[in-house]
This record gives structure tokens, sequence and C-alpha cells, in this order.
């Protein structure tokens, strides 16, 4: 995976896909051989595929991409919740960007709503420690709800919460929130 997110990085996106889909094989096989003792590996794999196919304008490949992996790490963290909800939370995110745009708004939803519960219980487990991944939740959120005339009321709370949730970060952690606001 990293190897792809470096090719990536240097926009060498084709070079990119490859490295990942070899990646995603190998995941899958040693998934398959150990009984899914490594489907958090494959499931990361298949996630860092659907992004550069987002970026290559692929989006339906992108969204099968998306899909498989959350339903692996589904699976992963009826086993492990403690440690593997972040995860789900994140391939939720991300498929509700997915799914945003290729206009399947309602599913976009549903999905950013499920990452939001997750990641309001990991913040509460973690004393506040994932406030940033929550924050850009309610932003999806947000955005999502605006971009489809859907509930207003709601799409303004939920960007009210996330500038808090952004100006507490930076209040309290100077240093790496004020260079990125």
């Amino acid at each position: 995976n990293e190897m792809s997110y470096r090719l990536s990085g240097m926009d060498r996106m084709k070079d990119a896909l490859l490295c990942i889909e070899e990646a995603v094989t190998l995941w899958r096989s040693v998934t398959l051989e150990n009984d899914g003792a490594f489907d958090s590996g494959l499931a990361n794999a298949l996630e860092c595929k659907s992004e550069h196919l987002t970026r290559l304008d692929r989006l339906g490949e992108a969204l099968l991409c998306s899909e498989e992996a959350v339903t692996i790490q589904r699976n992963v963290a009826k086993r492990d919740s403690l440690t593997c909800d972040s995860d789900l939370a994140l391939f939720l995110h991300s498929l509700s960007k997915c799914l945003g745009r290729l206009g399947k708004t309602q599913r976009a939803v549903d999905c950013v709503h499920e990452a939001l519960e997750i990641r309001r219980n990991v913040a509460a487990q973690n004393d506040g420690a994932s406030k940033k991944e929550l924050a850009e939740s309610l932003y999806q959120l947000s955005h999502l709800l605006n971009e489809s005339g859907g509930d207003g009321i709601e799409a303004i709370a939920a960007i009210r919460e996330s500038s808090d949730l952004y100006e507490g970060l930076a209040r309290d952690h100077p240093d790496i929130f004020n260079k990125i606001f």
C-alpha cells in the first residue's frame, strides 16, 4: 500500500493503481490462506485502490472497492470493535464521498451518519482524541445535505459542530491546526 501512496503522491496514478492492484491480489491470497486473519489489510488495500480509482475518475470501480472494504471491515469490527471501529468509520466516510460524487445522495448520507455514530463513540472512549475525524464527517454530512437540498437545519447544525470542533483543535493544538486553517 505504501508504495502505491508514494507513486500517487508523485502523480504517477497508473503506476500507483498497478501497484495497489498487486497488493489487493496478495492480501486476498493471504487472507484466504489464513481464514480471514488479514481481512483488515485487505480492506485497507481496497480502500487505497478506491482512492486511486477516484483520482483517475473511474468512480464506478472506486465505488465497488469502497463497498467491499466496508463489508470486510464491518465483519472485522464485529470480531474486534475496539480496534477496528475507527477504520470502519474511515471507510464509511470514504464510501459516502464516493456515493456523493455518483449522485447517490441518500446512501451517502446514510453512510456518513453511520460513520458519525462510530466516530462519536470512539471520541467518547478516547477522551476526544478523534475530534478531527468527527469534524470531517460532520463537514461531509453538511456538504451532502446542502448539495442535495436535504434537511437544512441538520446541515447547519452539522457545520456548526464541525466548526466548533476545528476551532477547539486549533486552540488546543495551534502548532498543528493553525497551519491547516
